[in-house]
């Protein structure tokens, strides 16, 4: 380990610690800070598997922690909408590399920073779910569920996209409600990740995004209006580039983009790989249906694929129960859940049209997995909360 690599990791240790430690005295009981404590030694432990992983199999993560770019011009058009996230990764990783910080020091900011993000919707759920009649232990075993995904603290453990998404994604989550300047400089400044590290998924965050801009009346209209008309700008700017990404010089059409997405699947088809998808013959539902839940148990190739398949297997016990739970509620789910769930199926819907790897959706849906669930375990929370009151 090189000295440089050491100063980071003992900064991110103290820092990782510092933040439980800090952001659990909000905490009632000790069972939410046990909560948030199994939550950052998970994510600790699989950042180091996941810098095992890419330093045994290599993959884009060790690229991104380097000075010069890897790609060809000669690539598809379409795929250079994808180069827009790698170059800001590059570009923000560059000081640290030009400061001879090696991959694992990276791994380890990383992971710290993706930690907030984490921490940030283990707090969020936790306070959102609450009321005087929802016991603290059931509020903390509902975060720590939506938390808990195995996928998610892999693919975020280390130099990733997905590390800043969801540091980016929890910030718009945490804060787009509040209604002071501080929140209001948070949600922009995750409007400002999400946009930079991967363009659409910035693009569907720009609804909330905009929300505390009109709501935050408190706030000075000046500052409202330098954060709206450079987010206004960044957004413009990130649609004209996808449009000519996508579609160069021809007009934005059906037929178009079903041929981008061809495009895309037969890129991706064309690597042989052994997880990929076979969609012939599949409707919109069972596409839908395959990047939700699929691969089954029975499907499973090894240990990745087995718990890639239990995590969807999860996910579909919760919908189900949950479902027929909010059927019957006659309350609704927090706004801010809702939101996020309709954020996040809207990226699922488009993965149907752009992926077939199950190893890529896989990554690209595991920032997602937290929101996928919200409405659905709390649906159960609040069932399991109102039993208890009522046999009590």
């Amino acid at each position: 380990m090189e000295l440089g690599d050491g100063a980071i990791v003992l900064a991110s240790l103290l820092g990782g610690g510092t933040w439980v430690y800090c952001r659990t005295r909000r905490f009632q009981g000790l069972l939410p800070r046990l909560g948030y404590l199994v939550i950052y030694l998970l994510h600790l432990g699989m950042g180091l598997y996941f810098y095992n992983y890419i330093s045994r199999h290599g993959g884009d993560s060790l690229f991104y922690w380097q000075l010069p770019s890897y790609f060809d011009s000669d690539l598809p058009t379409w795929i250079s909408a994808y180069r827009y996230g790698d170059h800001f990764l590059q570009s923000l990783n560059s000081p640290w590399v030009w400061g001879g910080v090696g991959y694992m020091g990276g791994t380890f900011l990383y992971n710290f920073l993706s930690m907030l993000g984490i921490g940030l919707i283990y707090e969020k759920v936790y306070d959102s779910f609450g009321g005087s009649e929802v016991p603290g232990w059931l509020l903390a075993l509902c975060a720590l569920l939506v938390c808990l995904s195995p996928g998610l603290h892999f693919w975020t453990g280390g130099v990733s996209k997905e590390s800043l998404l969801v540091l980016a994604l929890a910030l718009v989550f945490r804060y787009f409600e509040a209604v002071d300047a501080k929140s209001l400089l948070l949600v922009f400044l995750g409007f400002f990740l999400a946009l930079h590290t991967r363009l659409v998924v910035g693009i569907i965050l720009a609804i909330p995004c905009f929300l505390p801009v009109f709501s935050c009346t408190s706030v000075s209209r000046r500052l409202r209006l330098i954060v709206s008309g450079i987010a206004g700008l960044m957004l413009l700017q990130g649609f004209i580039f996808l449009r000519f990404a996508l579609f160069g010089e021809d007009d934005v059409s059906i037929g178009a983009i079903r041929e981008v997405s061809e495009q895309q699947l037969e890129f991706l088809g064309g690597f042989g790989a052994a997880s990929q998808i076979d969609f012939s013959g599949m409707g919109f539902f069972g596409r839908l249906s395959t990047i939700l839940f699929r691969p089954f148990p029975w499907e499973t190739a090894d240990i990745h694929s087995l718990v890639y398949s239990l995590e969807n297997t999860f996910l579909v016990f919760v919908l189900v129960a949950g479902g027929i739970v909010l059927v019957l509620l006659e309350s609704r789910p927090p706004r801010t859940a809702l939101a996020f769930f309709a954020i996040s199926l809207a990226m699922v819907i488009i993965y149907t049209f752009t992926l077939n790897n199950y190893g890529i959706v896989y990554r690209m849906k595991s920032i997602f997995s937290p929101f996928l669930s919200l409405p659905f375990i709390w649906a159960i929370c609040r069932e399991i909360a109102d039993r208890g009151k009522f046999s009590a």
